[in-house]
C-alpha cells in the first residue's frame, strides 16, 4: 500500500534514515490515511535517541518539552513535528501515566505498548506498512480491539476506556467482546481520570458523524458514562438514546440531550466536568430555547412561522436556533407527539430566513439610531422606536426600506402614544 506523506514529514524520515536510524509515521495518521481521511497531525517514531534526533536537526528550531518521555518537537516552516524514540513504558501506578520509560531500538516493542490495533501501525515509504497486530484487518472488519491483553491496557491507562468509546463511535467500529468486557470490568478506574480528559473525549465522541454508531456505543457503555457523571444514573437511558438518535452530527444539541437537567443543575454538572464557559452557554441556550419552541407550538400556525423564527434568530445565533429545533424534535418524536412535524418546518424556515439574509436584527435595519434621533427622539425613546420598527419589519407589515422607515418615524413623532 502507499500513503501520501507531506513533504516535511518525508524530509524528516529521509534525514533520519540517511543518518542510519529507523523512522516511521505511526498511530493516528496511518489509521486515518488507510481510511482515506486527512490526518490531523503526523507523529513520527524512530530508533534514534532524543539527543541523536537533536543532533540530526541542529539546523532546525527544537522544542524539548517532551524529552523525558522521548519526544523531541522539530519545527519545519513554523509547523511542529513530534519525533519520539521507540520506547517501552514502565508500570502505571496512577492508571494514567507510566512511572518511567525505557528506550528501545525495537519498533515491535514500541507498537506493543499502544492502545488499540488500529493505532499500532507504522509506515515508511521505503519499508511499507508495519502491522504486527492486525490493525488494517480490524479496520477492514470494523473492529476495535486492544493490543495484547485488554485488561492490562485499561489498567495502564483508564482513559483508554473513553478513547475506545470515541474511536468506535467516530469510525463506526464494533468493540471486540474481550475489549468491551475489560472496559466494563475496569470502568471504576475512570474516577481517577481528570475531568478535562473526560470532557474532551465526550465532545469528540458526540461529534461523530454517524448517529447510529454513537447511539450503539453509548448503549453498550452507558455504565462508563455513569461513572464519570453519576447524575446520568438518574436519567432514563433508553429515552435519552432514543432522543439522541434524532440528532445528526450536532455536538451541542447532543450534549443538551445527554445533560438534560434543569438549567442550574446542567451548568453545575458541566462546570464540574470542565467544559468551557462557551460550551456551557451553547448547551444551556439550546436546551432553553428548545423548551421554548415546544411551549410555543400551540400558538404557531403557517401564518406566523416566519415571524416566530425571526424572533428566535433575534435572540440567539442561527446554528443554536437550529440545534434548539433538533432538541425540540427529539423531545416530541420520542413520546409520539406529532407536533415534531411542525418543528421540522420551523427548522427549515430558520435556515431559509438566515440563508436569504432577511432582516431580524437591528444591525440589518435600513436605519440607525442617529436617524431616529434626527426626528427629535431622545434616550430610551430611540431604542423603543428602533425595536418597534424592527418588529414591524419582522412581521412583514413594513418593508425594510429606508424611505418607508423614515416616513414611519415621522408619523410616530406625531403619535403621543409612542
Amino acid at each position: 500500500m502507499h500513503i501520501k506523506i507531506p513533504k516535511n514529514v518525508k524530509v524528516i524520515l529521509d534525514t533520519l534514515n540517511r543518518y542510519g536510524f529507523e523512522a516511521y509515521i505511526v498511530g493516528g495518521c496511518v489509521r486515518d490515511s488507510i481510511l482515506g481521511l486527512k490526518p490531523h497531525d503526523w507523529d513520527i517514531c524512530t530508533s534514534a535517541l532524543p539527543e541523536q534526533v537533536m543532533s540530526v536537526f541542529t539546523n532546525r528550531p527544537i522544542i524539548e518539552t517532551g524529552i523525558k518521555h522521548g519526544t523531541v518537537t522539530v519545527m519545519f516552516d513554523k509547523e511542529p513535528y513530534e519525533i519520539t524514540t521507540y520506547r517501552i513504558d514502565g508500570t502505571y501506578d496512577d492508571n494514567r501515566h507510566p512511572n518511567n520509560v525505557q528506550f528501545t531500538t525495537d519498533l515491535g516493542l514500541d507498537l506493543s505498548r499502544r492502545d488499540f490495533t488500529i493505532n499500532a501501525m507504522a509506515y515508511n515509504p521505503n519499508k511499507g506498512l508495519v502491522d504486527i497486530f492486525g490493525g488494517k484487518k480490524d479496520l477492514n472488519n470494523y473492529v476495535l480491539r486492544c493490543v495484547g491483553n485488554p485488561n492490562e491496557r485499561f489498567n495502564e491507562d483508564a482513559l483508554r476506556i473513553m478513547r475506545a468509546m470515541r474511536f468506535a463511535s467516530t469510525y463506526g467500529l464494533k468493540i471486540h467482546a474481550d475489549t468491551l468486557d475489560a472496559m466494563m470490568e475496569h470502568k471504576e478506574l475512570l474516577k481517577d481520570i481528570s475531568y478535562e480528559r473526560i470532557s474532551s473525549e465526550i465532545k469528540k465522541m458526540c461529534s461523530a458523524s454517524s448517529t447510529n454508531s454513537l447511539v450503539h456505543i453509548l448503549d453498550k457503555t452507558w455504565e462508563c458514562l455513569e461513572i464519570v457523571c453519576n447524575e446520568l444514573s438518574d436519567t432514563n437511558k433508553n429515552m435519552t438514546l432514543k432522543r439522541m438518535s434524532c440528532i445528526y452530527d450536532r455536538l451541542f444539541a447532543r450534549l443538551a440531550v445527554l445533560f438534560d437537567f434543569d438549567k442550574d443543575k446542567q451548568i453545575q454538572i458541566m462546570r464540574r466536568m470542565k467544559f468551557s464557559n462557551e460550551e456551557i452557554k451553547n448547551v444551556s441556550e439550546i436546551r432553553e430555547y428548545g423548551r421554548y419552541i415546544i411551549d410555543e407550538l400551540d400558538n404557531i400556525d403557517s401564518c406566523n412561522i416566519s415571524y416566530f423564527c425571526k424572533k428566535l434568530l433575534n435572540k440567539i445565533s442561527w446554528i443554536n436556533c437550529s440545534q434548539a429545533a433538533e432538541y425540540a424534535i427529539s423531545c416530541l418524536y420520542c413520546v409520539g407527539d406529532e407536533r415534531y412535524h411542525l418543528v421540522q418546518i420551523i427548522d427549515k424556515a430558520l435556515f431559509d430566513i438566515y440563508n436569504s439574509n432577511e432582516c431580524y436584527q437591528l444591525s440589518t435595519l435600513s436605519i440607525t439610531g442617529n436617524d431616529v434621533a434626527s426626528y427629535g427622539f431622545k434616550g430610551k425613546e430611540i431604542g423603543v422606536v428602533l425595536n418597534y420598527l424592527l418588529d414591524m419589519v419582522m412581521k412583514g407589515t413594513l418593508e425594510n426600506d429606508r424611505t418607508m422607515l423614515l416616513n414611519r418615524i415621522s408619523e410616530l413623532k406625531g403619535d403621543s402614544n409612542v
